[in-house]
């Protein structure tokens, strides 16, 4: 891998480490190979190291951590168009929908969809849905870093809207086997970003016996797992018919539970359902983009001032980092009318605290040498962006995808000059298009047009 050499920038390091402080003006970062190995003032950095591969003048521009995305479907993209202002859309569209999923298909939207996540500043999701193989090759051939799982469940999803949950334990078990095979077939795979976890659907599509068997198998593997808690009321009031317990309570009661487990949502969660995530070291993915068009409210309040270990992510259709990152703001505050985030506390979750949730903020998540060189490099000489005051404050409130100008993942470039480098975008565009004019085409609907 190249060297690279970004200097003149303004550097958000975000977590002050010795002599170096969380936002360093005129500063340089190196790159040797897959890591950070020196962070400083410009002259500083370019009197030490001169033989460099590539030089990136960094005037006008800021370089942020990659963003750590806590919780994506990154292959969802099809359901675009179909369920945005339609009623009953998850259970009544969107899980019916995916029955007609192929696992081609599911490659051609999750490159599409890595793709976009990449150009938005992305470095690392963490994703769960079907086909999780093609999704596992379809972002290490784009060079994103990425947890990825299966999609386990054993209830017919299509039948849930109706209130009915009707389960094949056969097929669970060959999901969650399929699982098992996709955590082998990467670990420890050579020149590749990608890892694996085990993903248990949710709290109500998994059977108590799945639940069980997943945790037994992620404890063998060493693997962390991925799950939906609390994430409807539909699952909510199932639960509490079936077991007399919340999802977080009932979790807790199969020992599910510890600092290996990342829930996505809590919307439904109450006080005591965070202590106790709180308590066993699991960490909870939050994804307000998201909550205003399902009309939920989750309770932020409590979440924030849980000390739960908390991070941020876009869940499906679109990976607009930066409008997830305003929307994290502006939802907190409406529903809690207090300033409980500001625009730092919001980047922090989407980088280093993302990275803590998925175990991963030894390696990235914020700017320090040693740590592997995940970055993003944002233009800022834009209208929209001046005048240039406070670097973390106008970037978070006002940048969007089109800033981002280079990023690189485990020391490669895979953006620069905003266009990919590693795939064809064009041809990703067309087959995405291409795949989900025929799954369309076999849906007895699609959702009507409002």
């Amino acid at each position: 891998m190249p060297s690279i050499l970004v200097k003149h920038a303004t550097i958000i390091a975000l977590e002050a480490n010795g002599r170096i402080p969380e936002i360093i003006e005129d500063g340089a970062l190196l790159t040797d190979s897959d890591k950070i190995v020196a962070l400083g003032k410009t002259d500083e950095v370019s009197k030490q190291y001169k033989a460099t591969d590539i030089v990136i003048d960094g005037s006008h521009r800021i370089v942020i951590p990659g963003i750590v995305d806590a919780h994506t479907h990154i292959a969802a993209s099809f359901l675009r168009g179909l369920l945005e202002d339609v009623e009953d859309h998850f259970y009544g569209f969107a899980l019916p929908l995916e029955d007609f999923l192929t696992e081609s298909m599911t490659r051609k939207f999750s490159l599409l969809g890595a793709i976009e996540a990449a150009k938005f500043g992305i470095t690392c999701i963490n994703d769960i849905y079907h086909y999780a193989s093609a999704t596992a090759s379809a972002v290490d051939k784009v060079g994103l870093r990425a947890v990825v799982a299966n999609k386990v469940f054993d209830a017919e999803l299509s039948k849930i809207g109706k209130g009915l949950y009707i389960r094949d334990p056969r097929k669970g078990k060959e999901r969650l086997e399929s699982n098992v095979r996709l955590v082998k077939e990467w670990k420890g795979k050579r020149d590749s970003t990608v890892t694996c976890r085990i993903g248990t659907h949710a709290t109500d599509t998994c059977s108590r016996e799945l639940l069980r068997a997943a945790k037994q198998e992620a404890s063998r593997l060493g693997v962390g797992m991925h799950i939906h808690v609390a994430q409807s009321e539909r699952e909510v009031s199932y639960i509490k018919s079936e077991y007399g317990k919340s999802p977080v309570e009932y979790l807790d009661s199969l020992g599910f539970l510890d600092q290996n487990v990342i829930a996505a949502h809590l919307i439904f969660a109450s006080e005591q359902d965070f202590r106790i995530m709180r308590e066993r070291g699991a960490s909870v993915a939050h994804c307000p983009s998201v909550y205003g068009k399902v009309c939920v409210f989750p309770r932020v309040d409590e979440m924030y001032s849980s000390g739960v270990s908390l991070g941020l992510g876009t869940d499906w259709l679109s990976m607009d980092i930066w409008d997830n990152l305003r929307q994290a703001i502006g939802i907190a505050r409406i529903l809690s009318g207090r300033l409980i985030v500001t625009a730092r506390r919001a980047l922090r979750l989407a980088t280093i605290e993302s990275a803590r949730a998925l175990q991963l903020d030894g390696i990235i998540g914020s700017l320090s040498v040693g740590k592997r060189a995940d970055f993003a490099i944002v233009n800022v000489k834009k209208a929209h962006l001046m005048p240039w005051r406070n670097p973390i404050q106008n970037l978070v409130y006002y940048a969007n995808g089109g800033d981002i100008e280079t990023v690189v993942v485990n020391g490669r470039i895979i953006v620069k000059g905003g266009l990919m480098q590693t795939v064809n975008e064009d041809q990703a565009i067309r087959d995405a298009q291409e795949s989900a004019e025929q799954l369309w085409s076999n849906l007895p609907y699609p959702a009507p047009l409002k």
